[in-house]
């Protein structure tokens, strides 16, 4: 007959069960990154962009409180600046901070130029706005009050190093007195000013450019009282060589 095997329990094997893990890496999700806010510089003038203005007593109000600093005139606004009148500090309604003048290149690369402290006359140039000497040319491009207009420049003939130059500083420097600029009166005064292209317009006054406008003013010295002074030295040297030519029998 047949034989029959019987399997003990130690040899029966229990089945092979197997997890499989998987190894392949996993990408971790990815935080949501926030982007980086540009901030945009604001336009508004600020405490540290005021100054004080020229002649500050004239601006001191009824209710001008003392101060130490520009922190401590918040308290009246913003738009306050702490300055010094006399001997005591008051605050006082501050000016924006001028622009600063550009550099200018020299003519030539040997005679410096520079904005006039004191306007000169328009005579045919139109009003132009500008950023650089290179919007203006030949004329410069200066500051005033918020924006930059092209100017006729000044000459600094007294530092230039060629000694022709330097003679002639002081007889232009006078004789440009002739066509330097007065400044405007108060506006309770400047009612009507009257508007001009160029001194043609305004003879014996002189066409002056203030910021965006143009306008009639007399002149830092005058032209008629030159053309009277010129007149009668003329007419003076005429009557002596007149005389001297005189045959009196």
């Amino acid at each position: 007959g047949r034989r029959v095997i019987k399997q003990s329990k130690n040899d029966a094997r229990p089945s092979d069960s197997r997890v499989v893990v998987s190894t392949i890496p996993t990408t971790k999700p990815r935080k949501a990154t926030k982007k980086p806010q540009i901030q945009k510089k604001s336009t508004k003038k600020t405490v540290n962009e005021l100054i004080c203005p020229k002649n500050a007593e004239k601006h001191v109000g009824w209710f001008a409180l003392p101060c130490t600093n520009n922190k401590s005139c918040q308290i009246m606004g913003k738009k306050h600046v702490c300055c010094k009148v006399n001997n005591y500090k008051r605050c006082i309604l501050g000016v924006p901070k001028p622009i600063s003048e550009p550099r200018h290149e020299p003519i030539l690369g040997l005679i410096q130029q520079k904005c006039p402290k004191t306007p000169l006359a328009e005579l045919f140039w139109e009003i132009k706005t500008c950023d650089t000497d290179a919007d203006c040319w030949p004329r410069v491009c200066c500051p005033d009050g918020q924006r930059k207009y092209c100017r006729s420049a000044t000459v600094e003939l007294q530092k230039s190093d060629i000694p022709f130059a330097r003679s002639l500083a002081n007889p232009l420097e006078a004789m440009s007195g002739y066509i330097q600029c007065t400044p405007p009166p108060p506006a309770q005064f400047d009612l009507y000013p009257k508007p001009c292209n160029n001194t043609l317009d305004c003879f014996p006054n002189v066409c002056c450019q203030e910021k965006g406008r143009k306008h009639c003013r007399p002149p830092k010295r005058s032209l008629l009282a030159l053309i009277t002074t010129m007149t009668q030295n003329v007419s003076a040297q005429w009557l002596k060589e007149w005389a001297s030519n005189l045959v009196i029998p």
